[in-house]
């Protein structure tokens, strides 16, 4: 299943990527402006399950650029 989590370098977010990575089935996009937390979120999951795929997105939602470049990331993971 293909997942999208936005707001995931803390909080609710940051928790539900981690819960979600437990299934190595599930490939989540976990988005959010803050690549240097996102690629702790992901090593963070890759150590609980290392066939996890956590694809950090470094995303700011209000930026169409952003926007589009998220949508490349996305067709190019898919």
């Amino acid at each position: 299943m293909n997942i999208i989590i936005t707001g995931a370098s803390r909080g609710i977010g940051y928790e539900l990527v981690k819960l979600l990575s437990n299934n190595s089935s599930h490939k989540i996009f976990a988005v959010s402006r803050n690549k240097s937390k996102l690629d702790l979120l992901k090593n963070e999951c890759e150590t609980i399950q290392p066939a996890t795929q956590v694809i950090p997105v470094a995303c700011d939602l209000s930026s169409d650029d952003d926007i589009k470049s998220l949508i490349t990331t996305i067709h190019q993971h898919t």
